[in-house]
């Protein structure tokens, strides 16, 4: 567990950089990655607590679902959590391939954000036919579609058809 030496010099850090960054209107997004990747930021509330301690108004959350199917309890909560201070949201399947095909709770994604009424920055983070550098840096080391046009498709499609559902 880290200790608050890794909090301060964390925040101090991000302050700087996000001070720096509100000067060219950038804004810095938290992303809570899985224990894998990273010790200090694994949650929702982690990246929540980290925002808090940086105190720039330039600074938000970044959820990923990927990353929240390894950590998080359920999407729901964290996600509803979030959204008074998310800037993005990577919509990534828990294999990292097409969404729909895993195990990630869509509805339970898709209905906070509907009960928010967010409009904000989503992107579908999902990897096929990657080179060998990437394959290694995310441990793809399998084919989860036929190709990344395939991907795409189905992947948009299925997340295009959860909007109605929960955008009213």
């Amino acid at each position: 567990r880290p200790g608050d030496i890794y909090w301060d010099r964390a925040a101090s850090v991000m302050k700087e950089a996000a001070r720096y960054a509100q000067d060219h209107g950038v804004t810095l997004g938290i992303e809570a990655i899985n224990r894998y990747e990273t010790f200090l930021v694994n949650t929702t509330d982690q990246a929540l607590a980290l925002m808090e301690r940086i105190d720039e108004p330039n600074v938000r959350v970044h959820l990923d679902a990927y990353h929240m199917n390894i950590e998080e309890c359920d999407f729901y909560t964290p996600t509803k959590k979030a959204i008074p201070h998310l800037c993005h949201f990577h919509l990534s399947e828990s294999h990292r391939g097409t969404p729909g095909t895993g195990v990630v709770d869509w509805d339970g994604i898709y209905k906070a954000l509907g009960e928010a009424n967010y409009q904000g920055i989503v992107g579908m983070e999902s990897f096929e036919s990657v080179s060998p550098a990437m394959a290694a840096a995310t441990c793809m080391w399998r084919s989860l579609a036929e190709s990344s046009d395939q991907l795409l498709r189905d992947g948009l499609a299925y997340l295009k058809s959860l909007e109605p559902k929960y955008y009213r």
